[in-house]
């Protein structure tokens, strides 16, 4: 008869890296509960706790045998091997062993990153994103440019969504009467998920998203106008539009989310 009760089950990058062809592992918490090993007489064990030597220490229960904490979480995944020659509940190499108190104050995000590291393991963590620019000169103080982003691009047909930005701009300079004149304007956009990652290793800080001002899942229009009526003056306006902007980096897109709406 086993001692465990399984809590949950995820399905997990068997690395911690998601791509396109990464290979997928499930991921188990096994739960102990509090009565299993606990001195509390009634409960069978008044010999002693058999599980004492992987297992936390047992806690004190009330006569049913309830507490307010499990004995433990064990963390384990599909190939992780049960039965050791010290005893036969014995899990062999879990990813993690929790006592109970620690996982239930432990927030999913936190638990969530140590199974992450627990998988990775000596493995170094490695993150990139490739982008490209260029510009053609038009015509004498007149330019076109362009900018692509590609932070993660679906190229097997799972539904993962695409994390692109992209931006187009035309900018300049000419005479006006004898003085000088300066344009330009840019439009922008980045898609939903650009800077985010399901891993809690977002493109962020103190939830707000680094990289271009308006952020993730956002559209702008900027122009600017700039006149210098004589060498000691410059007047400037500028003027943008956005739209979808997040002052907040949006939740990333999980691996088990498909063609995520919004």
């Amino acid at each position: 008869m086993s001692i465990y009760t399984t809590l949950w089950h995820l399905k997990l990058p068997r690395y911690e890296d998601i791509h396109t062809e990464c290979e997928w592992v499930h991921v188990t918490a096994q739960a102990v509960p509090p009565h299993i090993g606990s001195s509390t007489p009634g409960l069978g064990y008044e010999n002693g706790d058999p599980y004492a030597d992987f297992l936390p220490p047992t806690l004190i229960t009330d006569e049913d045998g309830q507490a307010e904490f499990m004995r433990a979480v064990v963390i384990i995944t599909e190939e992780t091997e049960k039965g050791t020659a010290r005893h036969p509940q014995e899990y062999s190499n879990p990813l993690l062993t929790l006592d109970g108190k620690q996982y239930a104050y432990m927030t999913f995000d936190e638990l969530h990153n140590r199974i992450c590291d627990a998988l990775r393991g000596d493995r170094t963590l490695f993150g990139s994103e490739a982008g490209v620019d260029a510009a053609w000169r038009i015509a004498p103080g007149s330019r076109v440019y362009g900018e692509l982003l590609l932070d993660d691009v679906n190229a097997s047909g799972a539904g993962n969504p695409d994390k692109i930005a992209w931006q187009l701009g035309w900018e300049g300079v000419g005479t006006v009467r004898g003085t000088r004149v300066t344009w330009g304007t840019e439009v922008t956009r980045l898609s939903r998920f650009v800077y985010t990652s399901f891993f809690g290793r977002g493109f962020e800080a103190q939830g707000a998203p680094l990289g271009f001002p308006s952020g993730p899942d956002s559209r702008r229009l900027r122009v600017r106008l700039g006149w210098d009526p004589d060498v000691a003056w410059q007047l400037a306006a500028v003027a943008s539009l956005t739209a979808d902007r997040r002052l907040t980096a949006p939740d990333p897109c999980a691996p088990w989310q498909r063609d995520p709406s919004g």
